[in-house]
């Protein structure tokens, strides 16, 4: 059920109900331009869209992930890893644990020279 069909429903719900209890001039005005006005914001598009008010999620860009992994790249280049943008993507995948990330990418060489060898 729409919105506008499910306002209606409670509209008439709410008459039946019990009567529209009187209020003073000025609340009586106050309530109608509120009425007035959920109305007129149920047909317009001025208000923000649900999407553009969810936090936006800075992407991380490679030169970032250089710099944000620099100890780590320097150690693995040491042992004798030199592809920067696999050791990269390994090192954001175990979120920088060198252990992991070492075992990971020896285990990818002997993967690599065993079926090689085959």
């Amino acid at each position: 059920m729409n919105l506008l069909l499910r306002k209606k429903h409670y509209v008439q719900v709410m008459h039946h109900a019990r009567p529209r209890m009187q209020l003073p001039g000025v609340w009586n005005e106050a309530r109608q331009t509120l009425e007035e006005w959920l109305d007129e914001s149920m047909h317009t598009t001025a208000g923000p869209a649900i999407h553009a008010m969810e936090p936006v999620i800075p992407v991380i860009q490679s030169v970032d992930q250089e710099i944000k992994w620099q100890a780590q790249l320097s150690e693995l280049e040491q042992i004798g890893f030199m592809n920067r943008s696999l050791n990269i993507e390994v090192l954001e995948r175990y979120q920088g644990r060198l252990l992991r990330v070492v075992n990971f990418l020896s285990e990818m060489v002997t993967e690599s020279v065993d079926s090689g060898a085959g």
